[in-house]
């Protein structure tokens, strides 16, 4: 309060100072303005160390908040100074000191930064497992029954094992023969009438003829597939 009319009066006698000397109102005006500026930095203290909120602070510790200086009157942490401040006996655990110019100012908080979000990895599909075909078989191929010669009426057609006189005429693969001998054919020898001396190309006779035998064939093994 003390600095506030101090400065009105100095402000005065400077505007009054510039009246009686011809100065204008406007320069006037200025001219208190800047003196009163300067002297109010000039007559200022400096700021004490700026308050924070997370401090723990003893009785007699000097901060400063806001441009103005502050004594705790006691142990005291987290209670602002600016609102929690006044004379002594008051129950308030700062004091206001006055108005201060210069000193550390009052820090900026750090902001707290963000995490950054830890992105979430995108899975891998499971490729989807080509299923193996199913071999077709291959089928089994049906045996083509060897032709049964038609027997030339009359004759009898050769077997293998059978006994043929001298003169007879027998059939074989579609083709007659006549016996040369009286003759009896051992079975698996292989002595048919295309082999050796028994038998002649060629011959007819009148007789009734006895079936030549189909022969059964024999079934090929189905493959198995791999």
């Amino acid at each position: 309060m003390r600095m506030k009319v101090t400065n009105s009066l100095v402000l005065g006698l400077i505007g009054s100072f510039l009246a009686g000397c011809g100065g204008g109102s406007g320069d006037s005006l200025d001219a208190q303005q800047k003196v009163m500026t300067r002297s109010v930095k000039a007559t200022l203290p400096a700021c004490n160390a700026a308050w924070v909120s997370s401090t723990a602070y003893n009785g007699g510790a000097k901060v400063s908040y806001n441009s103005v200086n502050y004594t705790a009157n006691w142990w005291t942490q987290n209670n602002n100074p600016s609102t929690s401040s006044g004379p002594s006996g008051s129950g308030q655990p700062w004091t206001s000191n006055g108005a201060c110019g210069s000193g550390t100012p009052t820090p900026t908080p750090t902001p707290t930064p963000t995490p950054t979000p830890t992105p979430t990895p995108t899975p891998t599909p499971t490729p989807t497992p080509t299923p193996t075909p199913t071999p077709t078989p291959t089928p089994t191929p049906t045996p083509t029954p060897t032709p049964t010669p038609t027997p030339t009426p009359g004759c009898v057609a050769w077997v293998s094992g059978g006994t043929y006189t001298a003169g007879e005429v027998v059939t074989y693969n579609g083709s007659t023969y006549t016996a040369l001998v009286n003759q009896t054919d051992t079975a698996g020898t292989g002595w048919n009438p295309t082999v050796g001396s028994l038998f002649k190309q060629g011959g007819t006779s009148s007789g009734t003829p006895t079936p030549t035998p189909t022969p059964t064939p024999t079934p090929t093994p189905t493959p198995t597939p791999t």
